[in-house]
This record gives structure tokens, C-alpha cells and sequence, in this order.
């Protein structure tokens, strides 16, 4: 879908960026490469850095952002942007990300997320996860990651998957780009999505 609330993107965008400030805190931890806000349905905006560290402790901006909302009593996100160095949208969360926000209720598929601040694009991981359960209703495609590599997904079934994410994103995926760990995993096609938008 098409935005139409730009002013409130615009909004997210300018809090987000207002947090990006890449800094080394030690030679074992990195701080603020990547931004992103949170929009509550209380109509709030938290924001959050990356921290980067040596080992698994770090943390996305998402969940950093996300965290804070929790700690300021709110639970329910209506919108969330991401932002990377370069001033482009980091598009979709990575799957830990995804994986806290579905924790966060049922509603958690419905909420939009930025991947076109020229366009003012938005989409749902609820539309990509409806597209392909109607093409594979017996697979789980939240938890799977392996779809090509355990052979979920044949050649005929990605081809027709290319066809429907073509048609309903208005994208067009490139033959270079049909490649295992662009479709391994629902995580995997939503960011073969973004580029495509990126580069179109």
C-alpha cells in the first residue's frame, strides 16, 4: 500500500535519525550505527540504537527501541522505521526482531513498516506470510529457514511464488537474484523485497 500518512513517517524518520550517532565505546562494543522508532497505538514514539559487541550480548535498534516502550508501560506498535548510516530504510526487522515482535500479540502482523521513504511504501509481514500460505498451506513458514535447502520449496513453487511477489508487490526479481538464501526463509524473501523496491 501507499501511505498516505507521510507526516507521521516523516516524524518516525526525523526521531530516528535524531538518535543515529555511530559511536565505539570499547575496543569490545559499538553503539548507533543503525536507528529506529516505534510508533504505539497510544500514539508515542520510542527509539532505540544498535549495540554491537564481541560477543551475543548486543541488540538491535528495534528491540532496543521496543524495549523502551515496555519499560515505559505500552505494548501495542502501530508503526516502526528503521534507519541505516547511509540515511537509507533498514526495511524489515531481522528475525530475532520479528520473532519479539510476534511475541507481542496477535496483532503484531499488522504492523507496517517502512521500506520506501520516497514513496511512503509500507507493508505488513502479515501480507507476505498470507501470500505464502496460500502457495504452501501445509509449511510453517514463521519458523522455517530452510525452505530450499530441505526441499519445502521446488523449482515450480518459487516460480510461482516470483510470479505472485511480483504481481503483488510490484517488483521484478532478476534471474540472478533466484538463488537459495534469497527464498530459504520468509525473512529471506521480505529482504529480497526491500532491495528490489531500492533498486527499482
Amino acid at each position: 500500500m501507499y501511505n498516505k500518512n507521510k507526516e507521521i513517517w516523516d516524524k518516525l524518520l526525523k526521531e530516528a535519525n535524531e538518535v543515529l550517532n555511530p559511536i565505539e565505546i570499547s575496543k569490545n562494543m559499538k553503539a548507533g550505527m543503525v536507528s529506529a522508532a516505534v510508533l504505539t497505538k497510544k500514539g508515542n514514539i520510542y527509539t532505540g540504537v544498535c549495540i554491537d559487541t564481541n560477543c551475543t550480548l548486543g541488540i538491535c535498534a528495534e528491540r532496543n527501541a521496543l524495549h523502551t516502550m515496555i519499560t515505559n508501560g505500552e505494548t501495542e506498535v502501530d508503526k516502526i522505521v528503521c534507519l541505516m548510516p547511509n540515511g537509507k530504510i533498514g526495511g524489515a526487522p531481522c528475525g530475532a526482531c520479528r520473532e519479539f515482535i510476534m511475541q507481542l500479540g496477535p496483532n503484531s502482523k499488522n504492523i507496517e513498516i517502512l521500506i520506501n521513504n520516497k514513496t511512503y511504501e509500507t507493508k505488513t509481514m502479515e501480507e507476505l506470510m498470507e501470500l505464502l500460505a496460500s502457495l504452501k498451506p501445509e509449511i510453517d513458514f514463521e519458523t522455517e529457514k530452510e525452505l530450499i535447502d530441505d526441499g519445502l520449496l521446488e523449482s515450480f513453487d518459487v516460480i510461482t511464488l516470483i510470479a505472485e511477489l511480483e504481481d503483488q508487490f510490484g517488483v521484478e526479481i532478476p534471474a540472478e537474484e533466484i538463488v537459495p538464501e534469497n527464498f530459504n526463509s520468509a525473512e529471506g524473501i521480505w529482504r529480497l523485497l526491500e532491495r528490489m523496491k531500492e533498486e527499482a
